[in-house]
């Protein structure tokens, strides 16, 4: 089967897909040569026929349009038994399906519904009209998420199929330098957006703060206004804050150098940060929302906690830094959830069967 994987974004997931599939199938890999490093296109296996295209991310009808039929051009040179893209395409994808009406497409959903205060721009609300016409099929990363989309988005049940949100272990490949791991650095990380619950984190420090000395709470992102998030800060002192994109080696750093991840969402999705800390070894501290506690065993690779509830938050942190064995137990089936339920060789299987099914 030849499968072409195309995505103007998620771009570590992608590699990582792409790599694992092309060990039980012929893979071509789209993703814009204008938005990735040489140390991506250089984590791509050598299985993968990689096809780069330049994107387009502004107004521009003209551009936008010559985008889209240079990457349909590009689709029908390859002539894939199936096109998997991502969250509908691209705004404009719309355009290519009236093109490549004799290809089943398949489209995975990583957020089915939008995020409180997430400001950035649902622009493919066109694309996600067509899609539900022109893809035969839908993967979501939760059981969660299965219901909001069939609920929300209209789109039968028999369509859509789950399977897990893959780990991101490949930051890995930034790594540069010996990092030393930090037992009392405990740290948030993305984008930073209401929906985060960042202001449950920044509040779980002084709780902390009183059964443990010398902690760190790491906040690494950018997104909204930081300037509400700094009033609240209590202990500046125990706080080391980097508001701003943090770079693929800069995100191997902190997660080597980090003990605890802590999720303390008000609501979501999924989360790629789990499955970056999970890769790490990292026990992750979530709250009860989305299709978290579907990657989270509660008491087994991390915590589960009730959502804006700084005070359990903390008391699980002083727990795992309190307790050694029960930390490494974790950091353990940290591992172990990453190279087995959300391994790439596992992701890619379901998704071949998927596409089969």
């Amino acid at each position: 089967m030849k499968v072409l994987l195309f995505s103007t974004g998620f771009y570590e997931y992608m590699i990582e897909l792409a790599n694992a599939m092309s060990e039980i199938a012929d893979v071509v890999l789209m993703i814009p040569s204008n938005r990735i490093d040489n140390i991506h296109i250089k984590s791509i296996s050598s299985k993968v026929k990689f096809e780069p295209f330049n994107l387009v991310d502004y107004k521009s009808i003209r551009d936008n349009s010559k985008m889209i039929f240079d990457i349909v051009k590009k689709i029908k040179k390859h002539n894939p038994d199936i096109i998997h893209i991502q969250h509908y395409g691209h705004r404009w994808f719309w355009l290519a399906y009236f093109f490549l009406l004799k290809y089943k497409i398949v489209n995975t959903i990583h957020d089915p519904m939008p995020h409180i205060g997430d400001m950035i721009v649902k622009r493919a609300f066109v694309s996600e009209f067509f899609g539900k016409i022109f893809n035969f099929k839908f993967i979501v990363h939760g059981e969660v998420l299965k219901k909001q989309l069939n609920l929300h988005k209209r789109i039968k049940v028999d369509k859509i199929f789950v399977i897990p949100h893959g780990h991101l272990g490949l930051f890995k490949n930034w790594n540069k330098k010996v990092i030393k791991k930090e037992k009392k650095h405990i740290i948030f990380f993305g984008r930073i957006w209401e929906y985060k619950g960042l202001e449950y984190f920044i509040k779980a420090e002084p709780v902390v703060s009183k059964k443990i000395s010398d902690i760190k709470f790491i906040v690494a992102g950018k997104g909204e206004d930081f300037e509400k998030y700094e009033k609240i800060i209590s202990n500046k002192n125990s706080f080391i804050i980097k508001n701003y994109r943090i770079s693929n080696e800069e995100t191997d750093e902190l997660f080597n150098q980090c003990s605890i991840c802590v999720l303390p969402y008000i609501e979501a999705s999924q989360s790629g940060v789990a499955a970056i800390a999970l890769a790490y070894g990292l026990p992750v501290i979530a709250t009860s929302v989305g299709s978290l506690p579907e990657v989270i065993e509660n008491g087994v690779n991390g915590f589960i906690v009730k959502q804006k509830n700084e005070k359990e938050i903390a008391e699980r942190i002083i727990e795992l830094i309190s307790n050694n064995n029960l930390y490494e137990t974790m950091s353990k089936n940290a591992i172990n959830t990453s190279n087995n339920k959300l391994s790439w060789k596992n992701i890619a299987r379901q998704t071949l069967e998927t596409y089969k099914s």
